[in-house]
């Protein structure tokens, strides 16, 4: 560890060492034993923010790529370890990378930052205020490549099982997420339509339990009524048990008896 620091930060201009100094730090904290002690030992280096901080710089895409990839094996960590250096610029600068050419780094750069806000709401809500559930979905209609696709999905399902209610409430209905959860189910793989639907569960649970002020699951109401309701019952006739299963589960929990809904 003392070895890398020295050279980090006596050769931190050198973009060939800074990557190689990034690689050797993700390889470092793969799971096994000990990894929070080696985490922790990580964490101690004052370099891991420094090297933070050139994600905002004019450097070569493979570099920022190990960067990302070693600040994601960091968000496998504690919020202690985690918040120390995820402030709102750095979710700011993140979540530019989003939108990178290489189809690894957008993989990469969301795997990460769903790791991030389940940590902790103040960095939730970081990433949040960026506007980025718009972005998903606008770059969740474009992607062609299906595992980084999946991944943006799996970080806009995220944002809605783990935010707040007001967080929720405009994620329903200010980027109509009913829609766009219907619609891309039955799309292209049965693991989006397995996040899909856990969307859609989670989003029927949570109608469930505003029930009792009103006489009816508006969420359940709003989806027997949208023009894709029949995509939801499509997936029960997926050949994959997996998907089968869960659309099984929810339509028969909440549309199977229509009285139950009113």
């Amino acid at each position: 560890m003392e070895r890398i620091q020295y050279f980090s930060f006596k050769y931190l201009e050198d973009l060939e060492i800074l990557q190689s100094v990034c690689w050797a730090l993700s390889h470092y904290l793969e799971p096994g034993p000990r990894f929070y002690d080696r985490l922790q030992k990580v964490h101690e280096l004052t370099i891991v923010k420094m090297i933070s901080q050139v994600l905002d710089q004019e450097v070569n895409m493979n570099v920022k790529h190990s960067i990302i990839r070693m600040l994601s094996k960091m968000s496998m960590a504690s919020m202690t370890i985690i918040s120390s250096f995820c402030d709102k610029d750095f979710a700011q600068i993140l979540s530019k990378f989003l939108g990178a050419t290489q189809k690894d780094v957008r993989y990469v750069t969301a795997w990460t930052i769903s790791n991030l806000i389940l940590t902790d709401y103040i960095i939730y809500e970081y990433f949040y205020n960026f506007q980025l559930v718009d972005y998903l979905i606008s770059k969740i209609q474009i992607e062609n490549n299906i595992m980084v696709k999946t991944q943006f999905l799996d970080l806009l399902c995220t944002f809605i099982i783990h935010g707040k209610t007001k967080n929720l409430e405009e994620i329903i209905f200010e980027h109509e997420i009913i829609n766009w959860l219907l619609l891309w189910l039955n799309d292209t793989s049965n693991e989006i339509d397995i996040i899909c639907l856990k969307g859609l569960e989670h989003l029927l649970e949570q109608g469930e339990l505003k029930r009792v002020a009103n006489d009816r699951n508006e969420i359940a109401y709003k989806i027997l009524h949208h023009e894709y309701f029949d995509n939801l019952m499509k997936a029960k006739e997926s050949p994959n048990e997996d998907v089968y299963a869960l659309a099984s589960k929810i339509t028969e929990q909440y549309f199977g008896s229509v009285i139950s809904l009113f």
